[in-house]
């Protein structure tokens, strides 16, 4: 019989990454309607409805390692490093959208005291901010632009399990 494991810490984030992505849509009072959100690699081909975000996990660094509490324990600080690649198709209004796309997807995160809520309402990070972004494309990628988005969590584990915070 076959024992379901807790999930990550940084699993938990990744999910609430998503789900919040995926909340991006009009109805929901936002700018733009998102396509489809993906967090595994793909062919910009492979891709039907668009505007589209691919989110590429980065590196994840422990910052700081401290004891805390007693009921905490020792724990570990960790800033996570993520991109969403926005996939837009071209088009008349494409800067428009662009810049639309880029004010929701810092509105569904900063909405929320930057600390990533999951779909369980969970708070996953203790923090999060937006970085640098930038336009990409070639004349090979037409009719297709994009424009990527780099995006850091800081969030908190304990030492003992990282399915824990402190």
């Amino acid at each position: 019989m076959s024992q379901l494991l807790a999930k990550s810490i940084r699993t938990k984030i990744r999910e609430a990454i998503l789900y919040r992505l995926n909340l991006i849509n009009k109805s929901n009072g936002f700018n733009t309607n998102i396509g489809d959100v993906y967090d595994e690699p793909r062919a910009i081909d492979s891709i039907k409805n668009f505007p589209a975000v691919l989110v590429d996990v980065g590196q994840h660094e422990c910052v700081n390692a401290s004891e805390g509490t007693i009921t905490q324990g020792f724990r570990l600080d960790y800033k996570g490093n993520y991109t969403f690649k926005c996939i837009l198709k071209e088009s008349d209004d494409t800067e428009l959208t662009r810049e639309y796309l880029i004010a929701d997807i810092q509105k569904v995160f900063m909405q929320n005291s930057r600390s990533v809520i999951g779909k369980d309402g969970t708070a996953t990070a203790i923090e999060s901010m937006f970085g640098n972004d930038r336009p990409w494309g070639t004349e090979s990628n037409k009719p297709l632009i994009g424009h990527e988005i780099e995006f850091w969590v800081r969030y908190q584990q304990k030492l003992d399990d990282p399915t824990l915070r402190p």
